[in-house]
C-alpha cells in the first residue's frame, strides 16, 4: 500500500474554493428566508383547518415545530415523542396548502410489502451474504456492514422517526465518506476478491440463475407492486407538459407542491411513458413513472454486470448486479418510481464505461442534468483525459447543455432557463425535518460542510489532472466521486434513502472491488502506467 504525498497546487485548490464558498453560503444564510407569516399564526391556521383538527382528535400530539417550507410558506409538524403526527403547509394568508398524515403503517412511498421490517432485514442479509468476503473480520466487511445498514433510515421514516432518521444516516454516511478519502489517497495492490459465499464449480450458472431470478421480482416488486411517490408523479406531469410544448417549472400539476425542481433532462426521461399515459392530475394514471424506474433498475444492474465482469470476471459482476437489485434502498426507490433511479443508472453507465471519454462523459452529464449533485463529480471525471480524448470528453456536456437551453428557449423563451433555476433553487431554501440541519438546530455547520464539499471536488480535480495514476484507477477515482456525492448529501437541505442509489455504484467499486482493478489503455492497447509524483 503506498500513500501519495498531495502536492500544494491541491491543497491551495481546495483551501480557496472552500474559501469562496464559506463566503458565499455565509451570505446566503444572513438572507432573510423566513416564511411571511409568524409561528404562532400558522400553528393557529393548521389547527383551524378541519381535516388537521378532525386527525388530531384521534391522533394526539404533545409539541409543534414550525421551519419554513420555502421563502413564502410555512411547515409546521405535529409530534407525539419523537414521532411526526401531521405536516401542514400554511400559506402567508393562513390557507392550508397541503396536509400530509403519518398513520401507523405509514410507508413513505413505493411497495409497501417489501419494507416490512422482516422484509427489509431479509433483503439486508441476502445483500451482505452476496458480497461479504473472507476473512470474515476485515475491513471490507466493515465497509459492507455499514451500507447495508443505511437500509435502518427507511424503517426509521416508516416509523415516523425523522430526526432518528438523519442522526443514523449521517453517521453512517460520514463513515463511508471517510473510508472513501482514504481509499483515494492511496493505491492498494490488487488483491482477489474471495467471497465468503461460493457455489463451487458451478458458480458462473448459478450465478446467472440468481441474478435472473432477482431481475424478475425487482420488476415484480416495482411495476404491479410499486406505489407512485410525489417525484415520480412530478416527473410524469412534467414530462406531460414538455409533450405539450410547455415547460415543467410552474406548470406542475395541483396536488404536488414544488414539483418542479429538478434540470429539465429529469422530465425529458419520462416523456417516453408520457405518450402513453400523459398526466394531467391525480386520477390519471400514474404507473408510467414505475416503468421508467423499472428499466433503470434493470439498466443499472447492466451497467453494475459489465464492470465487474470486465474488471474482474463474470461471476463478479453478476453477483453486484444481483447485490445491486437487492439493496433495500435501490429496490424501493424503484417502485416509488423516482427519478433517482434513472440518475443512478447514468452514474452506473459512467461506471461501466470508464475507460471511454467520449462514452463516460456522456452518461455523467446526463446524470448531472437529471440531478444537480453529478456536476460536481463532472470536472473530476473530465479531468482524467488528455489531448484527443479530452476533446471527445468535453462533447457531451457542451452538446447536452445546448440542447438543454434550446429546449427551454423553445418551450419557454428567455425566461425559460431563469425559471428553471429558480425553481432548482428552492432545494437550497426548503425546510423539512428529514434534515440533519434542522434536527441538529446548525445551520452555520451546514455552510462549513457545503463549502468543504466544493473544495473537495476543486481539489479532486485539480488532483486527477496531476497525476496519471490516480486517473487512471477506477477504484481511487470512483473513492473520490463517492466522496463528493456524499458530502452533498449530508450537507443538503433535504435527505432521503432514495438519494442512495446514484451514490451507490461508485461507493461499492471504491470499497468493495479489488485494488485498482481497471486502468485506462492508451489506443495500441496497452496499460497506461503512471506515477503519483505530481499529486
Amino acid at each position: 500500500m503506498r500513500r501519495f504525498p498531495v502536492s500544494r497546487a491541491v491543497w491551495v485548490t481546495g483551501v480557496v474554493v472552500f474559501l469562496a464558498g464559506l463566503l458565499i453560503f455565509g451570505v446566503a444564510l444572513n438572507r432573510d428566508t423566513s416564511p411571511k407569516i409568524s409561528d404562532d399564526a400558522a400553528v393557529r391556521a393548521a389547527l383551524a383547518s378541519s381535516d388537521t383538527g378532525k386527525w388530531l382528535r384521534t391522533h394526539p400530539y404533545d409539541r409543534t415545530d414550525v421551519i419554513p417550507l420555502d421563502r413564502e410558506n410555512a411547515r409546521v409538524s405535529f409530534f407525539k415523542g419523537p414521532r411526526v403526527v401531521v405536516e401542514v403547509a400554511v400559506a402567508p394568508s393562513g390557507k392550508v396548502i397541503a396536509v400530509q398524515f403519518f398513520p401507523s403503517g405509514y410507508v413513505r412511498a413505493g411497495n409497501a410489502t417489501v419494507q416490512h421490517g422482516l422484509a427489509l432485514l431479509a433483503g439486508a442479509l441476502l445483500f451482505l451474504l452476496l458480497l461479504a468476503q473472507r476473512p470474515l473480520a476485515s475491513q471490507r466487511n466493515i465497509d459492507l456492514a455499514a451500507l447495508a445498514a443505511l437500509t435502518l433510515t427507511i424503517w426509521t421514516v416508516n416509523e415516523r422517526l425523522f430526526g432518528w432518521t438523519m442522526l443514523l444516516g449521517v453517521a453512517l454516511m460520514t463513515y463511508l465518506l471517510v473510508r472513501c478519502l482514504g481509499v483515494a489517497a492511496r493505491a492498494e495492490a490488487p488483491v482477489a476478491a474471495r467471497f465468503l459465499v461460493r457455489f463451487g464449480e458451478s458458480e458462473t450458472q448459478l450465478l446467472r440463475l440468481i441474478a435472473g431470478a432477482v431481475a424478475l421480482l425487482a420488476v415484480f416488486v416495482t411495476i404491479p407492486g410499486g406505489s407512485v411517490g410525489d417525484v415520480s408523479q412530478a416527473s410524469m406531469s412534467g414530462a406531460t407538459e414538455i409533450l405539450a410544448g410547455t415547460m415543467p417549472y410552474g406548470h406542475i400539476m395541483d396536488g404536488v407542491v414544488h414539483g418542479d425542481t429538478y434540470p429539465l433532462f429529469a422530465y425529458v426521461l419520462y416523456t417516453p411513458a408520457a405518450l402513453i399515459w400523459p398526466v394531467h392530475d391525480l386520477f390519471d394514471n400514474l404507473d408510467g413513472g414505475l416503468w421508467i424506474a423499472a428499466i433503470a433498475l434493470l439498466a443499472g444492474a447492466a451497467a453494475i454486470f459489465r464492470a465487474g465482469r470486465s474488471a474482474v470476471d463474470e461471476a463478479f459482476g453478476l453477483r453486484h448486479a444481483a447485490a445491486w437489485l437487492l439493496f433495500p434502498p435501490v429496490l424501493i426507490t424503484a417502485s416509488s418510481g423516482s427519478n433517482d433511479l434513472p440518475t443512478a443508472a447514468l452514474v452506473a453507465w459512467a461506471l461501466a464505461t470508464f475507460v471511454h471519454a467520449g462514452r463516460t462523459s456522456t452518461w455523467l452529464s446526463a446524470a448531472a442534468w437529471a440531478k444537480v449533485a453529478p456536476v460536481f463529480v463532472l470536472p473530476l471525471w473530465l479531468a482524467r483525459f488528455r489531448g484527443a480524448q479530452l476533446k471527445r470528453a468535453l462533447i457531451a456536456p457542451v452538446v447536452l447543455t445546448l440542447a438543454m437551453l434550446a429546449l427551454l428557449l423553445a418551450l419557454g423563451g428567455t425566461e425559460g432557463v431563469r425559471k428553471m433555476i429558480d425553481a432548482i433553487a428552492f432545494q437550497s431554501d426548503r425546510g423539512a425535518q428529514l434534515s440533519f440541519w434542522v434536527v441538529t438546530g446548525a445551520p452555520a455547520l451546514q455552510i462549513v460542510v457545503q463549502a468543504f464539499g466544493f473544495g473537495l471536488a476543486a481539489a479532486g480535480a485539480v488532483a486527477v489532472w496531476r497525476s496519471t495514476a490516480l486517473a487512471s484507477s477506477l477504484v481511487r477515482v470512483s473513492a473520490l466521486s463517492a466522496a463528493v456525492l456524499l458530502v452533498f448529501e449530508i450537507g443538503a437541505s433535504y435527505w432521503s434513502y432514495a438519494y442512495l442509489p446514484w451514490v451507490y455504484p461508485v461507493l461499492v467499486v471504491a470499497l468493495l472491488w479489488p485494488g485498482d482493478a481497471t486502468r485506462l489503455r492508451r489506443s495500441d492497447g496497452s496499460p497506461e502506467s503512471g506515477s503519483d509524483s505530481g499529486a
